[in-house]
């Protein structure tokens, strides 16, 4: 249980690093919806995981 909540953590940490990186370089109004649309799906991702167990 803790072990997969970690690997979702971790997978959600690169996600996120690349997303970050890519509004950081564009710095535009896209890059940063789309930061805010991957953090929001990841943050969801990892609620249903902890309901599951």
């Amino acid at each position: 249980m803790l072990e997969e909540a970690e690997k979702i953590i971790a997978k959600a940490d690169e996600e996120l690093k690349e997303e970050i990186n890519k509004a950081v370089i564009y710095n535009d109004e896209f890059s940063r919806k789309q930061l805010k649309k991957k953090a929001i799906k990841l943050l969801e991702e990892i609620k249903g995981n902890q309901n599951e167990n």
